[in-house]
């Protein structure tokens, strides 16, 4: 496999990994601003469109070690850091390391080496951007903004915040399950939008469970 197609693999993996994380734990105490400036950033470094690109995101690999199916990617959280324009301290370091799947594809003569799993079911966009948008808006209750704010900056209703804020509690399971697409087929927006969730996360996952 030429090294060029595994570099540009690899370092679409890593601002995938980061981009999915942001909402949710990838700082440790981040702000709707510093969310928004760190995904905007994410979303003009595109891997491999330029060398300079792909060398900014493939210098934040400190290790990447081959497993039986994997990928095991150790980041480097000052690279990460002067990349994304952050302190260190900013980034939780338990995310830096993650778990790509990688499969070998056969055409022909040729034999591919595919980084990532094919998705096997289709992704809910609309709940995975709800959660994120509840992990926003609880942020910024957490810094001092009233619901009537961000409903006004959001221009959305309150009752409509108060209904989606409730996302930023589910379990961290039942989070990874919808971004990985494996969620059971009942557990769509729309109907947690319908049937709020306790806040207790055994309670979650015995309602969810039956769906």
């Amino acid at each position: 496999m030429p090294a060029k197609s595994l570099e540009q693999q690899l370092a679409a993996s890593v601002q995938t990994h980061l981009r999915d994380l942001l909402p949710f734990n990838f700082l440790a105490d981040p702000s709707i601003d510093d969310i928004g400036r760190i995904r905007d950033l994410l979303d003009r470094t595109p891997s491999g469109k330029s060398a300079q690109s792909l060398e900014t995101i493939l210098s934040c690999i400190e290790r990447a070690t081959i497993a039986p199916g994997s990928i095991e990617l150790a980041l480097n959280t000052e690279a990460v850091a002067a990349w994304l324009a952050i302190a260190p301290a900013c980034i939780n370091v338990d995310v830096l390391r993650h778990s790509i799947p990688f499969q070998f594809r056969k055409r022909g003569v040729e034999t591919k080496l595919i980084i990532g799993a094919a998705q096997t079911k289709a992704l809910d966009e609309v709940l995975i951007r709800n959660i994120a948008k509840a992990h926003q808006y609880y942020n910024a209750i957490k810094q001092g903004e009233t619901f009537e704010e961000i409903a006004a900056s959001e221009n959305l209703s309150k009752r409509r915040i108060l209904q989606v804020i409730d996302l930023a509690f589910l379990a961290p399971d039942l989070v990874k399950s919808v971004m990985n697409g494996v969620q059971p087929a009942g557990l769509t927006a729309k109907w947690l939008g319908q049937n709020p969730l306790p806040s207790d996360w055994q309670v979650q996952r015995r309602i969810v469970a039956t769906r």
